[in-house]
């Protein structure tokens, strides 16, 4: 059996827009690797969207924490908690007729003001009530300026 909760995937992305109504998410500027053209970088916002799946039966809060860390040195450079997570499935139409720990659950966690000291890989770890259940990379590039056309000289 696998491990409770499992994380399905972890998107990073710019923003993330849930509609009030039809509760359909939206993931603005998706990304795996972010390049800058000096270090350390300006400070930024993103999200990391995590979606969640066999979620135990009777289980009815879970808090998440997002960290970002350098690879390597394990040096965290952003840790946020998100509020615990209401899961309730009494809303979810016909409850009864399907397996409840095969729903998905995508929660966005907004990460703000992160800097990144210099290029690298960075690990995005995700710690559900304080247990690591995943991580992903996130690679951090220098952006690299495209070469000048030759100019014409005149005599």
């Amino acid at each position: 059996m696998e491990k409770d909760p499992v994380v399905a995937f972890v998107a990073l992305s710019d923003g993330a827009i849930r509609e009030h109504l039809t509760l359909k998410l939206s993931l603005i500027g998706c990304f795996h690797a972010l390049h800058f053209k000096k270090f350390p970088t300006p400070p930024r916002t993103m999200f990391a969207t995590i979606t969640l799946t066999n979620i135990p039966l009777g289980t009815t809060k879970l808090a998440l924490t997002v960290r970002v860390e350098e690879e390597g040195t394990g040096h965290v450079l952003c840790s946020v908690s998100s509020n615990p997570v209401t899961v309730d499935m009494k809303h979810s139409p016909d409850a009864g007729s399907f397996d409840v720990r095969k729903v998905l659950f995508d929660i966005p966690i907004r990460i703000p003001s992160i800097s990144f000291p210099k290029p690298g890989t960075y690990s995005v770890v995700v710690l559900g009530n304080n247990e690591q259940l995943t991580a992903r990379n996130l690679i951090i590039g220098a952006a690299v300026q495209p070469p000048q056309p030759p100019t014409e000289q005149q005599s």
